[in-house]
């Protein structure tokens, strides 16, 4: 589940991501045939992922942004499940404010943010994104910086 809903964040609809997990998986079975080993499936995974990820968005496609209707399957994913009325709208403003703000950020922002909601650690994300610990540090500090300007501005 967590692959799959880092890729429907990411491409902004089910069926891609179902299609792009489906080439993760089958990557991984091809790779483990040929003799390569892999240390942790997870990580490696999503390493793949995002590198599927690149491709799309080197090709010219857009098709990685969040539609409307998805960002609502995807709150499904963390829904409230408290009872009161007022805190439930109080919980949708936030959301929206959230997400107009998410909307904002560069997309290696967006990106160390979805690994990190996926509960990849930093080191984890830097090595999916082949990059640093610094620079996910980085990345991870000036997207929450532009998050809470944005909500408490």
């Amino acid at each position: 589940m967590p692959l799959f809903r880092y890729l429907v964040v990411a491409l902004g609809r089910a069926e891609d991501a179902e299609d792009a997990t489906q080439e993760c998986f089958l990557r991984l079975c091809r790779h483990l045939q040929q003799g390569g080993q892999v240390s942790n499936p997870r990580l490696w995974l999503f390493h793949v992922a995002h590198n599927l990820l690149l491709d799309q968005r080197k090709s010219g496609r857009k098709a990685y942004e969040i539609l409307p209707e998805n960002w609502e399957a995807i709150a499904a994913t963390h829904a409230d499940k408290s009872s009161d009325q007022e805190q439930r709208l109080l919980g949708k403003e936030q959301y929206e404010a959230l997400r107009g703000a998410f909307g904002e950020l560069s997309e290696p922002q967006r990106d160390v943010l979805r690994l990190r909601d996926e509960g990849l650690g930093y080191r984890e994300i830097a090595e999916v994104l082949s990059s640093n610990v610094p620079v996910v540090a980085a990345h991870i500090r000036r997207a929450v910086a532009k998050i809470k300007a944005k909500i408490n501005g």
